[in-house]
């Protein structure tokens, strides 16, 4: 075969994969969203399908609210959501219902996947306290420079502390950062906001005024863990995400289809040097970091123990785990190398951990989308599907 010929056919295929990928996306604009409609044939009778997750900033909590999203429309669930974007709040816990999407008067939502500062109180005006809680962790320096890097290139505000110590640590702001982090965040909240500071407890609720004094206060500290843990029925780990999303699926009687994933808003990396998020710590650097970052240390330390303690209790987890993770693996190559002339249907055959299943190239294109584009995209087809009802309702009342 000629090598022009190689040529053309390879610009051919490389043609019909863009054209397929964009009649996939195109059909699911169209339809409003046909996500996998649920199989009663093969539903746990327990299953839960009310759930609030703690989407934790730099946590793979976009992944986790991926499938929430996908688990939500393919049961007809309703979904909290903010009007616009997709943080329902950022700063203070209070939710604003005028920021919300319209609901029915009286009737409570049954999923919350979008960032908000965790209030108990405040949720349980928009979701029943019976709803199963959970949310994820990350090693706390692993985190931490996962959000610097992250807010330092996209979200940098030039009147920002953050924005002073970049200019300053340009070469090396992870060292930086290690050496002297109070030059990147003003602890007190009084200049700017900062994400780089026990964020992951401030997510959950842990009070970020005065942070300077209040990480200090081991008291504060160890009664904000215990809270926690009162409040949430699980806490999944980054570190270990497939034994978490297993677990999960255990706890929330959920079939393996609904925890099939893709990654979602995971970075890049760019430079080794610049971005090291594995640097070797001195010795003063460890002392450093374990004072900026106590909270969030404290509360990863404690389910870090609770989240082995829980898969002690559940047989045959480890195979369990180790199918999935084949699974994932089969369902990323499909979705990665979509053939113009198919297969167009990716079947999972059934075995003792999952009834058949089948992924189409419409899961695959719902997989990779942004949180933005999905949770846009969830809205509007909520929008319309309780619009119809209440019509329906309405004209046949």
């Amino acid at each position: 075969m000629s090598k022009t010929l190689v040529t053309a056919l390879a610009k051919f295929r490389l043609v019909g994969i863009f054209a397929l990928s964009f009649l996939v996306i195109l059909g699911i604009f169209l339809s409003g969203i046909s996500f996998p409609i649920e199989d009663k044939r093969y539903t746990d009778p327990n299953e839960i399908q009310q759930v609030v997750f703690a989407k934790i900033h730099k946590a793979a909590s976009s992944t986790i609210q991926n499938v929430l999203l996908r688990f939500a429309v393919s049961r007809g669930l309703d979904v909290l959501l903010p009007k616009q974007k997709n943080h329902i709040n950022e700063f203070e816990s209070k939710i604003d219902p005028d920021a919300l999407i319209w609901h029915p008067k009286g009737k409570l939502f049954d999923i919350l996947s979008n960032h908000l500062i965790f209030d108990e109180d405040e949720i349980s005006a928009y979701l029943p306290r019976s709803a199963f809680r959970f949310g994820i962790l990350r090693e706390p320096l692993s985190q931490t420079l996962s959000a610097l890097r992250f807010y330092a290139s996209l979200y940098l505000d030039p009147k920002s502390k953050l924005s002073t110590a970049m200019q300053m640590y340009f070469n090396d702001p992870v060292r930086g950062f290690l050496d002297h982090p109070e030059e990147f965040c003003d602890e007190d909240w009084s200049t700017d906001h900062c994400f780089i500071d026990n964020r992951m407890s401030m997510d959950l609720g842990f009070n970020s005024s005065d942070m300077y004094a209040s990480k200090r206060n081991k008291t504060k500290v160890d009664e904000f863990v215990r809270q926690i843990s009162r409040q949430f029925d699980l806490m999944l780990l980054f570190e270990y995400f497939d034994e978490s999303m297993i677990l999960l699926r255990r706890y929330m009687h959920w079939q393996i289809r609904d925890i099939i994933y893709l990654k979602v808003n995971a970075s890049p990396y760019r430079s080794p040097y610049v971005w090291n998020r594995n640097p070797t710590l001195t010795h003063n650097q460890t002392k450093i970091f374990r004072e900026w970052a106590a909270v969030d240390i404290a509360l990863y330390n404690h389910f870090l123990s609770e989240f082995f303690e829980k898969i002690k209790k559940e047989d045959f987890f480890e195979e369990e785990v180790l199918a999935y993770k084949e699974i994932l693996s089969t369902v990323s190559n499909f979705c990665a190398n979509p053939g113009i002339l198919g297969p167009y249907r990716l079947q999972i055959p059934c075995s003792r951990w999952t009834e058949e299943f089948h992924i189409s190239l419409t899961d695959c294109a719902v997989m990779k989308f942004s949180e933005d584009e999905l949770v846009d995209l969830v809205r509007t087809q909520q929008l319309n599907r309780l619009q119809k009802n209440l019509w329906y309702q309405l004209t046949n009342s």
